[in-house]
């Protein structure tokens, strides 16, 4: 099971991704549209939506990250800090 961590945070990101493409379509394309300078709040709405859908995919970019050095990690020593673990389980709560 110790050998899954990795590629199940990639799963995650990848699953991450493909949820935010879904959900937040209208916000990216407008970021794409307007040049991805314009993150910042819709001018004529004042809506957050365009920062909401910026962090949620710089998020799954991040746990993609995460997966591949989890996974070149323990390839490499056999073991992950403790930390990491508990680091993982109190952001998730703290994001529930």
């Amino acid at each position: 099971m110790r050998r899954l961590c990795g590629p199940l945070l990639v799963a995650t990101g990848v699953l991450h991704l493909l949820v935010g493409l879904f959900f937040f379509a209208g916000p990216l394309a407008a970021i794409a549209g307007d040049g991805f300078g314009a993150v910042g709040p819709d001018p004529a709405s004042k809506a957050f939506d365009r920062e909401a859908a910026f962090w949620f995919m710089l998020f799954g970019v991040m746990l993609l990250m995460l997966g591949g050095l989890t996974h070149w990690a323990q390839a490499r020593t056999g073991t992950l800090p403790l930390f990491l673990g508990w680091s993982l389980l109190a952001l998730g709560v703290s994001a529930w």
